[in-house]
């Protein structure tokens, strides 16, 4: 684990960070049977679907339902594991499945980007879990994908897309123009990243429009992913970027029935934006819904609840931070399951996820941070799952769970 020790200039108002390179994983186990495998086919698995959350409103043709999410179940033939796991995805992502419905029920006969496959069609990490004795859920988070929503309903009149420069530039070329000091040690995309390269055109076509990620609607996301929970009884998380804050919030909600997180890249830094767009973001630090605090924070009746700090860091390739002063407030809720946070090598999060990971400590939450890199996992950027060796890493994490969740 990467500890930072924080010396606090407080007649400045200055910190400085200071690495100290010092990786503890004591759960690592490189004889773990799965990191020697060859790459899996994919399993048998059974399939079921439903929904969670919603409420009635009236509508203009009478009353309507909205805010439900719409969640699949994957089944192995033999369960070998207590706890599912359940996976929360990123910006402008879905769930999305393509199903031969003339074919009996195999994971081979689905097509999700995200977690099932790749976009060159490779095994995925869902598909992973799945032979390795896991049930797994997928969803699409509120008013996204197969999870309906209303042309009229304001929540999605400022909908986003994603440009094609941006999801080249930051999410799967960005060593061509170097946005963070990073990216140029990224190589392990499946292909070359341009229009007409069939891996390329999978993946940009799979992308979709994103409501704007305010506290109202990200509060709706975790009220369903509560629902989820409250149904299937105790599960693991897996999140990925915008993820990160719902996986968070669902944790604050619900921590009897979370059983840990593993946050992949969660979406940060503290307080402030960083790399793709500046200025200020997630009001409650981590979240931009309210998250449980202690002492108590309300920023409707307290705009200044928090008292903030910036921490310059001392190495001219990692960000400059905004951390809470001394004594920071707690994150109780939070504390009550363990947590991985994970990070590669070249993603624009390596230059700045420790200021999430410092954030979280201060904040005493009982988290433990893997750094690809600093166990010779190289070249991935912010969707490993989707990449060339995407089955080196997702054993990792099974590992973590084993030896960490009971």
């Amino acid at each position: 684990m990467l500890f930072f020790s924080l010396l606090y200039i407080f007649a400045q108002y200055t910190v400085v960070v200071s690495a100290i390179n010092a990786t503890s994983l004591s759960w690592y186990d490189p004889q773990f049977p799965a990191l020697n495998a060859t790459p899996r086919e994919e399993v048998f698995a059974r399939r079921t679907y439903f929904y969670v959350g919603g409420r009635y409103s009236n509508g203009t043709g009478g009353s309507v339902i909205t805010d439900q999410m719409y969640v699949e179940k994957l089944e192995p033939q033999v369960v070998l594991h207590k706890y599912p796991i359940v996976f929360i995805t990123g910006g402008f992502q879905t769930a999305t499945v393509r199903t031969n419905l003339s074919t009996c029920k195999a994971a081979a006969d689905f097509h999700i980007q995200n977690w099932l496959n790749t976009p060159d069609d490779r095994t995925g990490w869902a598909s992973y879990f799945l032979s390795q004795g896991y049930i797994v859920y997928l969803a699409d988070h509120v008013k996204r994908g197969r999870s309906p929503w209303i042309v009229a309903d304001s929540a999605l009149l400022n909908t986003t897309a994603t440009g094609l420069t941006f999801v080249q530039d930051y999410f799967i070329a960005g060593e061509r123009t170097k946005l963070w000091p990073q990216a140029v040690l990224h190589t392990q995309w499946p292909g070359t990243a341009e229009v007409g390269d069939p891996t390329f055109d999978q993946f940009y076509a799979s992308q979709i429009q994103t409501a704007p990620n305010d506290g109202p609607f990200s509060q709706t996301v975790v009220d369903a992913y509560s629902a989820l929970l409250d149904k299937i009884g105790a599960s693991v998380l897996v999140s990925h970027s915008q993820g990160g804050p719902y996986g968070w919030g669902i944790g604050d909600a619900r921590p009897d029935l979370v059983k840990a997180i593993i946050a992949l890249e969660p979406e940060g830094p503290p307080f402030e934006n960083q790399v793709q767009r500046t200025g200020p973001a997630r009001s409650y630090g981590i979240t931009t819904a309210p998250i449980t605090y202690s002492p108590a924070v309300n920023l409707t009746a307290d705009a200044n609840a928090f008292t903030k700090v910036r921490v310059n860091s001392t190495d001219p390739n990692l960000a400059n931070c905004l951390l809470q002063a001394e004594p920071a407030k707690q994150l109780p809720n939070l504390k009550k399951f363990p947590i991985l946070m994970y990070t590669t090598e070249a993603s624009y999060h390596a230059f700045y996820d420790h200021c999430t990971y410092s954030y979280l400590v201060q904040a005493g939450v009982n988290l433990e941070w893997l750094q690809l890199k600093d166990i010779g996992i190289l070249g991935n950027a912010h969707f490993s799952f989707m990449e060339k060796n995407n089955m080196e890493i997702v054993p990792l994490l099974d590992m973590w769970i084993q030896a960490t969740v009971k």
